[in-house]
């Protein structure tokens, strides 16, 4: 559950069916901004919305994990961000669009474009004023979402991408990790092609295990292998040791093929 007093559940759609958990924190994401831009522009007062929290029957990856991780208010904001753009390309700029008709810079929203994405990639700036607005004394105590000892960043689930030396820290692209996204996306991770980043192929076999020679103790290696990689969903989230245990399970392999 959300550490917020301030929930509320997902909307059902129109033919009854409850809507994905992320779809609806997308769309809180959207009230977020347009609150802060409202008090931002026409100077009414600033009204947080709501606090979505999932379904006890969302059992999309999203939900799972927010349920899971128990994330803050400011928390979920920060994933929000990160994730938007690959869910809704021009996400921010069809929003922040329509207080600027005319264009022009808008610098306390912060954003950047990429190389090959058009629309504004949000910078740790871009939370910032979504959650503090101008208020200086609120902005440095919400500092620390950014440090090693924040949830999302202690665990590369959140990054910010580095800067020039005497630009701020927080005018840095804030990045979702890639396979992290893709789990809240769509449930599932591709298998990584064969590139200079990760130079190895997925070969298939006919062969089974019986038709592996190995010695007893290094078969036991393998064993644990096979183990982690079939159990880790329940060590990590049922048994809760995600929090305890980096992600992933490091092996070195040495000698001949």
């Amino acid at each position: 559950m959300l550490k917020s007093s301030n929930i509320k559940p997902p909307r059902a759609s129109g033919n009854g069916v409850q809507e994905p958990f992320l779809i609806h924190s997308l769309a809180y994401l959207k009230a977020f901004t347009i609150a802060r831009l409202e008090a931002h522009f026409r100077q009414t007062p600033y009204v947080r919305p709501q606090t979505p929290v999932p379904s006890e029957h969302d059992d999309s990856s999203f939900a799972r994990y927010v349920r899971h991780a128990e994330l803050t208010t400011e928390e979920l904001l920060l994933l929000l961000c990160a994730l938007a753009p690959n869910v809704v390309a021009g996400f921010f700029d069809n929003i922040v669009q329509s207080y600027l008709p005319q264009g022009g810079e808008f610098p306390e929203f912060g954003g950047v474009k990429g190389t090959n994405h058009r629309g504004t990639l949000p910078t740790g700036e871009t939370v910032m004023f979504l959650l503090a607005g101008n208020d200086a004394g609120l902005r440095l105590r919400l500092l620390p979402l950014f440090g090693e000892g924040s949830y999302l960043f202690r665990n590369k689930i959140l990054s910010l991408e580095a800067v020039r030396s005497g630009e701020p820290a927080l005018s840095g692209r804030l990045m979702a990790d890639a396979e992290y996204a893709e789990v809240f996306m769509t449930g599932r991770i591709a298998r990584p092609r064969l590139s200079m980043q990760f130079p190895a192929e997925y070969i298939d076999t006919q062969l089974e295990w019986d038709d592996l020679v190995l010695p007893e103790g290094v078969r036991a290696q393998i064993r644990e292998l096979e183990s982690w990689i079939t159990h880790q969903g329940a060590l990590m989230q049922e048994w809760d040791m995600g929090r305890k245990l980096k992600p992933g399970y490091r092996a070195l392999f040495y000698g001949p093929p």
